[in-house]
């Protein structure tokens, strides 16, 4: 029953992106589009308060095109990911499109995401559809976003999945910014993905020497007890990374 679920999912996910891209398609021109790029190497890729990499070094890819004129955006997401699975997963590739629009100070965002893990056994359900909606305002200096992401079945088929986010943004002097977040997940079946409901925050330094090159060094953790729950992956760590912008 659970296959059946989750190819219903895909499904979805891939009509409502047809959808949506045979209502803009028509609309626009070529020039109404932006597309952006940035591959990056990070010491370790780290998200919502659990290592994915088992503390080794994930290049990661991240590719998307905006139109400007009616706010809608695509793209996808690749990292290398490594768990305790025998080597079932060894990339993350994500799908995603959405809405986002910027009105005065204010933004706002509404979007799908489609996580896959190419190279994993299907019985395993990794991969899963994720509702996201945020909520952004410019104070000047300071940027502040809310954003809520819900998953009907998150990874490893445990169930109904919220992430809930408020991040921070303001520059600093000389092509330094400053970056921070706290966020808290609830997961309805905590026994089977092995970590309960959990805050995790950042804090963080991007320095951008030109305009097409950000290195990055943050601080991260979360409440998890990872001397029981998950240790080495889930305890407090520093972060380093390059990226390229083209």
């Amino acid at each position: 029953m659970q296959c059946k679920f989750n190819i219903n999912l895909k499904i979805i996910f891939y009509g409502i992106l047809i959808l949506f891209l045979c209502t803009f398609i028509n609309k626009v021109q070529a020039s109404d589009y932006v597309w952006t790029n940035e591959l990056s190497f990070f010491t370790e890729y780290y998200s919502r308060g659990i290592s994915q990499t088992r503390e080794k070094p994930a290049p990661q890819l991240l590719s998307i095109v905006y139109n400007k004129p009616h706010g809608f955006y695509a793209g996808i997401f690749v990292s290398r990911v490594e768990f305790a699975d025998s080597d079932e997963a060894d990339q993350e590739l994500d799908y995603f499109f959405g809405i986002q629009k910027f009105i005065g100070n204010w933004s706002y965002r509404g979007g799908i995401i489609y996580y896959t893990y190419p190279k994993s056994d299907n019985a395993l359900n990794y991969d899963f559809i994720e509702f996201d909606a945020a909520v952004g305002y410019n104070f000047n200096p300071i940027y502040a976003e809310a954003s809520l992401k819900y998953s009907p079945n998150y990874f490893f088929d445990t169930g109904h999945e919220t992430y809930s986010k408020l991040e921070l943004k303001s520059p600093l002097i000389n092509k330094f910014q400053i970056k921070s977040h706290i966020a808290y997940r609830q997961i309805e079946n905590e026994t089977r993905f092995g970590v309960p409901d959990n805050f995790d925050w950042e804090i963080g330094v991007i320095y951008t020497p030109q305009s097409f090159v950000d290195l990055t060094f943050k601080y991260v953790d979360s409440n998890i007890n990872d001397d029981t729950v998950c240790p080495d992956i889930c305890n407090e760590r520093f972060i380093a990374g390059i990226t390229y912008k083209f």
